[in-house]
């Protein structure tokens, strides 16, 4: 399981998985309840993916190539099933169709 999970997203589709990482940061931080490992894992490779997407965000381009970890691609896969479960938004829809590519990758 050392192959890595690649993606190509574009600018905007880009900003807007770093957007929706923050806004589950900014949850987790109001929230006073005790954050347990699977939780605590599940944040720290969400910080990994954000400060990836942020790096390759400073080099303006219409597209964007990715590679994750393992790890950082079932992260995604949990922040589909566990935050971002809309289908019918831009995100949601894209953050699915990564989840199954995933899910077919590592099966």
């Amino acid at each position: 399981m050392s192959q890595k999970y690649k993606v190509k997203l574009k600018r905007n589709m880009a900003e807007a998985l770093s957007q929706a990482i923050a806004t589950i940061f900014d949850e987790s931080e109001k929230s006073k309840a005790e954050k347990d490992d699977y939780e605590k894992m599940l944040l720290a490779e969400l910080a990994e993916i954000r400060l990836k997407i942020e790096m390759k965000l400073y080099n303006v381009t219409d597209k964007y190539s990715f590679s994750f970890t393992p790890a950082q691609a079932f992260a995604f896969r949990i922040l589909h099933s566990d935050y971002i479960y809309d289908r019918t938004s831009y995100l949601g829809n894209k953050i699915m169709m990564m989840s199954n590519e995933i899910h077919q990758q590592f099966s």
